[in-house]
């Protein structure tokens, strides 16, 4: 039985709600809402009427964003210069 209620209580520790994600991330419940509404966000899943993350996930999702040391350059509108359109800036 012991050992019932430890898997128990890993995988409640596992997947994590938007206002715990609130509070460790600082990004704010509102816009974990956005982010789902949007497809733009971590996988999330819907048990009953609780919307929960799974931790992993958040965490590969959040390395997702991160620029690559030595990334890109940026134009002054701030798109990577592979975004630039030639001609745009009155050269070739």
């Amino acid at each position: 039985m012991q050992r019932n209620k430890r898997s128990l209580i890993e995988l409640q520790r596992r997947f994590v709600s938007e206002a715990e994600l609130e509070q460790v991330t600082g990004i704010s419940r509102r816009t974990w809402q956005k982010y789902r509404l949007f497809s733009r966000g971590p996988r999330y899943y819907k048990i009953y009427a609780s919307i929960r993350y799974d931790v992993e996930e958040v965490v590969a999702w959040i390395k997702s964003l991160s620029a690559p040391v030595g990334g890109e350059s940026c134009t002054s509108n701030g798109q990577p210069d592979r975004y630039k359109t030639p001609g745009m800036d009155g050269r070739k």
